[in-house]
């Protein structure tokens, strides 16, 4: 079976992918009752139409839930491939909009599904720092999140989630105090931001990223 006969298939289950409105609301209470309420900043920076790139801290397999809670949109997501070895998992992550992808970067198949999605006008959620990180003494960026915005000219929303990995940590759960928060930076247009080579074109939009990234981090949401 072709790549491209591939992705029509993938990209046909993708968009059964639906989130009603009334789904995320029920999601939003279960959340304020199991992280201790949550806090929010930047809500008015998501656009809600228009192709989307969301870039995002990740800290917890539940971060995919968490921003489908709080975006207005259906959102699709890159999921690493050993997530779909399960046949029962792999239809319901799909149903949620997975994307399955290598660890070690995005294959030829995921760009091609992702610059797809985008072309639809959806909006589609890119853990720029790779997965998962058990420790992270800095921010580091990969490539991929400037090589499909590259590719695509959409904008990218960058996104700090902090909190979401306290949820089964037992002295966490016992707290009153509110763990979780997500913080919505501006949006970063690739369209304003200078061409030179499509090299140096991909890093700076990689660069601009993380500095984003890192100034959310960095602020506090009361």
């Amino acid at each position: 079976m072709s790549d491209s006969i591939k992705v029509k298939i993938v990209e046909t289950n993708l968009l059964k992918n639906k989130h009603p409105l009334w789904a995320k609301k029920i999601v939003r209470v279960a959340l304020w009752i199991a992280y201790s309420g949550y806090k929010t900043k930047g809500i008015e920076n998501i656009p809600t139409k228009g192709p989307l790139i969301i870039a995002s801290t990740h800290l917890s397999y539940l971060d995919p839930i968490i921003l489908s809670a709080f975006i207005p949109r259906n959102l699709f997501y890159y999921a690493k491939k050993e997530l779909f070895r399960n046949f029962l998992f792999s239809k319901l992550i799909t149903r949620f909009g997975a994307i399955p992808i290598d660890r070690e970067g995005f294959t030829r198949r995921s760009f091609q599904i992702g610059i797809r999605i985008l072309k639809l006008k959806e909006c589609i959620v890119i853990f720029p720092e790779g997965g998962i990180l058990e420790e992270r003494d800095k921010l580091i960026v990969k490539s991929g999140i400037g090589m499909i915005s590259t590719l695509s000219n959409a904008p990218i929303l960058p996104v700090s989630i902090k909190g979401s990995d306290t949820l089964f940590k037992l002295r966490s759960f016992f707290s009153d105090t509110t763990r979780l928060s997500l913080n919505f930076g501006k949006i970063i247009n690739p369209k304003k931001i200078e061409f030179q080579s499509k090299n140096e074109y991909r890093k700076n939009i990689t660069r601009i990223v993380k500095d984003a990234i890192e100034k959310l981090e960095n602020e506090n949401i009361y």
